[in-house]
């Protein structure tokens, strides 16, 4: 006799899940699944965030600069006196360059602080005239709005960008002049540090 072949079957269909066979064990196991799936959903989502233009510029650091090394360099550079004054401990140099600010070539020492309050000053020692230093640092026509006494020296205010504060007086053959956004205080506090400070030494 030759082989004999078993019939083939076909497997019954797969049933679903009864719904009403589960029990409430299995429901309560299954919230706590999807519960714990959003808080970590909603965690990771806090400690991530999206900025289509970039980085916040006002989370990112102020850089700090040393004043004493930058000002003793500038000292080298340009011929007229640079003063090193103390500022706040609490204030933050944050900038320090020294610009040709007119085709003499004649240039400008600048130094910007955060103050501990968010506010910005700048001084700027120079030795051109003081038209040409006020409209190099407010980049406009330089007029007078009086005169303010400060450490014991007058100093010419004027207006700065976006109403801005400028003092302006001449120490030592070279002129010093205050701008920022900061108080009043903030300006006769910047002023008696440069008025007190040593000119730094040539080599």
């Amino acid at each position: 006799m030759g082989d004999v072949t078993a019939p083939k079957t076909t497997p019954p269909p797969l049933q679903k899940p009864n719904r009403a066979s589960l029990t409430g064990k299995d429901m309560v196991g299954s919230m706590l699944l999807l519960a714990t799936l959003i808080l970590l959903g909603a965690g990771l989502l806090g400690r991530c965030s999206f900025s289509p233009t970039g980085p916040d510029p006002a989370a990112i650091p102020a850089p700090t600069v040393d004043v004493a090394e930058g000002l003793g360099r500038a000292a080298d550079r340009v011929d007229f006196p640079v003063r090193l004054p103390e500022a706040p401990a609490d204030w933050q140099a944050t900038t320090l360059r020294v610009n040709e600010i007119d085709p003499a070539g004649r240039h400008a020492v600048r130094v910007g602080w955060l103050t501990s309050e968010g506010a910005y000053l700048r001084l700027s020692q120079s030795d051109a005239d003081e038209g040409t230093l006020v409209g190099y640092e407010t980049r406009q026509a330089a007029a007078g709005q009086g005169v303010v006494t400060s450490a014991g020296s007058e100093w010419v205010h004027y207006l700065g960008e976006r109403d801005e504060t400028v003092w302006v007086t001449e120490l030592d053959d070279s002129l010093v002049l205050l701008t920022g956004t900061g108080t009043e205080a903030d300006f006769h506090t910047l002023a008696e540090a440069v008025v007190a400070a040593d000119v730094l030494p040539t080599s």
